[in-house]
């Protein structure tokens, strides 16, 4: 079942919070055997917009040991905008703890350069649907611009949706940072995700 099928019950019925606590702490705890890699959580809006939402996020890099820097919450821009103040009193106190922050969906919006400016984010992520048709020369001149954007506001761009050797060689050229995709692998269990990652030096291991 995707996720676009069960958020949105989960987000409806409430169960999003002890569920989106329990996807928290597993990632956390198993990222601690994935020496020099960060984990990257989404987060849904009701689950942010909750009072104790930091606490929960602090209580659970308190009790595994993981330290804060390893941690990427990954946030849309409807998220920030449905609760500017908010979300930035949240952004800032987690920040400061160490916790790095992802624009999800970038320039699928309509504030980004806003968000971008206001608010703690580490990195941006450029969405899907303009990587699936780099051939175009609209969405080629759109990733060219958000990674110039990035680059002068001192941020890290991620692409999504690479699937395409021809997709890969474009972005590298064009200067992002990560990739993400089925290109590099499919959704596996911990166990298998950490024999490849013994599989790659150690010099070229980046989160």
């Amino acid at each position: 079942m995707p996720p676009n099928v069960f958020i949105p019950v989960a987000e409806k019925t409430g169960l999003i919070h002890d569920l989106g606590n329990w996807v928290m702490r597993r990632a956390i705890e198993d990222c601690r055997a994935w020496d020099g890699i960060a984990v990257s959580i989404n987060v849904s809006p009701i689950q942010l917009l909750r009072d104790d939402f930091a606490a929960r996020v602090e209580g659970a890099l308190a009790d595994s040991g993981l330290a804060p820097d390893r941690l990427i919450l990954e946030i849309t821009e409807s998220t920030v905008l449905s609760a500017e103040e908010t979300v930035h009193a949240l952004m800032q106190r987690l920040s400061a703890g160490g916790c790095k922050f992802a624009l999800d969906d970038f320039g699928t919006g309509y504030a980004s350069l806003t968000s971008l400016r206001r608010y703690p984010f580490e990195r941006i992520k450029i969405d899907r649907s303009f990587v699936k048709d780099l051939q175009t020369t609209a969405d080629a001149t759109i990733i060219h611009a958000v990674i110039a954007i990035a680059k002068s506001l001192g941020l890290k761009v991620v692409a999504e949706g690479i699937e395409r050797h021809d997709q890969q060689q474009f972005l590298a050229t064009a200067g992002v940072n990560f990739m993400q995709g089925y290109l590099f692998g499919r959704p596996m269990s911990k166990d298998d995700i950490l024999a490849r990652l013994m599989a790659v030096p150690q010099s070229v291991r980046a989160g």
